[in-house]
């Protein structure tokens, strides 16, 4: 295909290899494989930036849209640009707040509960999206862990984990398990420690 040379950066020490800028390789990502596959890489960008990068990256991105008009696959762009997020911190997340917001069910993102922040907030649900990372060669993490839902249930607050091999393995029993959870949640009382919005 034909791109702009505002869409190209070039690496090496003599510029000799060309690639996409990140926010068209979002863009496209999102044009030739899907809405899904676009937030993932939209929220990707966003991922750790300061609000004003924040915003320029957004700004970009509808750019990008903007100019790509008429284009083939431009509306799963468009449709991954309104649902894409700054405040995810990995692709499994951003998948599984996706599958939720596709059921009209839209969780709160990364809010703060006493000392602790949690992935997605839904009412008294707390939905964590963990894979091996987080305790791989760190035998404490773990025992951190169990005392931080601990917690949490103290609380008030019910908390249900999703695992990237439970989501690769199919999403409808994700939220399935979500929305019994969810029920379970309520069933718990009122919350001693309220939730707060993101830092």
């Amino acid at each position: 295909m034909t791109l702009s040379e505002i869409d190209i950066d070039t690496l090496g020490d003599q510029g000799e290899v060309s690639v996409t800028r990140p926010v068209r390789t979002a863009v496209d990502i999102a044009r030739w494989h899907g809405v899904k596959e676009g937030i993932v890489a939209m929220d990707s960008l966003f991922y750790n930036q300061p609000p004003f990068l924040e915003a320029q990256i957004r700004t970009e991105l509808e750019e990008t849209v903007h100019r790509l008009v008429g284009k083939r696959g431009i509306e799963n762009a468009r449709h991954a640009l309104e649902g894409s997020s700054t405040l995810a911190e990995s692709p499994y997340e951003s998948l599984v707040r996706q599958l939720l917001n596709r059921n009209g069910i839209f969780p709160q993102e990364q809010m703060r509960i006493g000392p602790y922040r949690v992935d997605l907030l839904w009412g008294t649900l707390i939905i964590e999206i963990d894979g091996r990372a987080k305790f791989k060669d760190n035998p404490d993490a773990a025992l951190k862990h169990i005392e931080r839902e601990n917690r949490l249930r103290e609380m008030g607050y019910w908390i249900i984990r999703i695992t990237p091999k439970e989501m690769n393995m199919g999403e409808t029993e994700v939220l399935r398990r979500i929305v019994n959870a969810k029920k379970k949640s309520e069933m718990t009382g009122p919350v001693s420690v309220p939730a707060l919005p993101p830092w």
